[in-house]
């Protein structure tokens, strides 16, 4: 669910970022006018203040503009020539100079191009139909898919990282809690520092036991009956605040901590997990989903040949096997097909 979770984020922002990275109508309109321009010029550095003959070029004022288009419009206006030739040279020259004026009238245009004539425009690209800034490398469908996939298991990579870290930080904090409360108070003659301890903790058991190992009772114990009578068991078979007198010396230490075969059987019957954190899981490689799936086709494939092997060993297990087929109106052929019978 995690990962599914990331891999939407991933491909929503990586839409946002596609959907942003587009060029705006105003840019391609920029765009179409200034490569034509070129184009036509067959110069790279010519802009639209040198079609206006601007001599401050951007820095030119819209008063200085205004006055450099009605000039130019006034000379190239179709109207004014006869020859059919130099009429439609003109007319090119008419259409370039309104859309100019059009573009640098406008004062936000006017910032965009001038923009990209400090920063480059992008080239046309025939082939592809869109403006590029030189030649960008375009990664197809299976390196994108490829790149998603990755990041995707990076991220899961660290979600499972920091769920491990705060699982650890858990269990550790828990255990350094039990341990705390099955200490004797201070000042308390009366309790041993040694022995089993009996700790309840949010509604949970726990067994401290004399190597200061933690034990967690798996067993259930839904009214306060069932809990005094747990407590009353535990307490018995680890010997759990025994007689403070029992514990005088050494010798005497030693023969309680020494569990009898009465008391090993007891114990055994006690549902008891080992508290620690060795036993989380580390974050493997292997954990990821990614490599789960490439690792897919080779688990299939040896789980099928030790099945097979494991059947070859045994012939007892394949013979039960072609009885329950042909107990469900299925027959093994010789060949290894199944086949159903006929009913007659």
């Amino acid at each position: 669910m995690q990962l599914i979770r990331l891999v939407s984020l991933l491909l929503s922002i990586f839409c946002v970022i596609a959907h942003a990275a587009q060029y705006s109508a105003e840019d391609l309109e920029i765009f179409a006018v200034q490569s034509k321009l070129v184009e036509d010029s067959k110069r790279t550095d010519y802009d639209f203040y040198k079609f206006l003959r601007l001599p401050d070029g951007a820095s030119s004022d819209a008063k200085t503009i205004e006055k450099h288009y009605r000039n130019l419009s006034r000379k190239w206006h179709p109207d004014k020539y006869r020859d059919a030739k130099t009429k439609h040279r003109a007319e090119k020259r008419f259409q370039k100079l309104s859309l100019i004026i059009t573009i640098l009238r406008d004062h936000e245009k006017k910032q965009r191009y001038d923009y990209y004539l400090k920063k480059g425009f992008p080239q046309y690209d025939k082939a592809t139909g869109q403006f590029i800034f030189g030649k960008r490398f375009k990664p197809n469908l299976i390196l994108t898919l490829s790149i998603i996939v990755i990041v995707a298991s990076l991220l899961q990579y660290l979600v499972l990282k920091v769920n491990h870290n705060r699982s650890y930080k858990r269990v550790d904090r828990l255990i350094s809690e039990i341990r705390s409360k099955s200490l004797p108070a201070v000042g308390n003659q009366d309790t041993p520092d040694f022995g089993n301890k009996l700790v309840l903790l949010n509604d949970k058991l726990f067994v401290v036991k004399v190597d200061r190992s933690i034990w967690y009772y798996s067993g259930s114990f839904d009214t306060e009956d069932d809990l005094n009578e747990v407590v009353a068991n535990l307490r018995k078979a680890y010997k759990i605040d025994a007689d403070p007198s029992a514990h005088a010396n050494r010798r005497q230490r030693r023969a309680v901590t020494k569990r009898s075969k009465d008391d090993q059987e007891d114990q055994d019957s006690i549902p008891l997990l080992p508290v620690t954190t060795d036993d989380l899981e580390p974050v493997r490689v292997s954990s990821l989903l990614i490599v789960k799936l490439l690792m897919l086709p080779s688990l299939l494939v040896h789980k099928f040949i030790s099945t097979k092997k494991c059947l070859d060993k045994h012939p007892e297990i394949s013979s039960k096997i072609n009885l329950i087929q042909e107990k469900n109106d299925k027959v093994k052929l010789p060949n290894g097909k199944v086949a159903y019978k006929k009913h007659k």
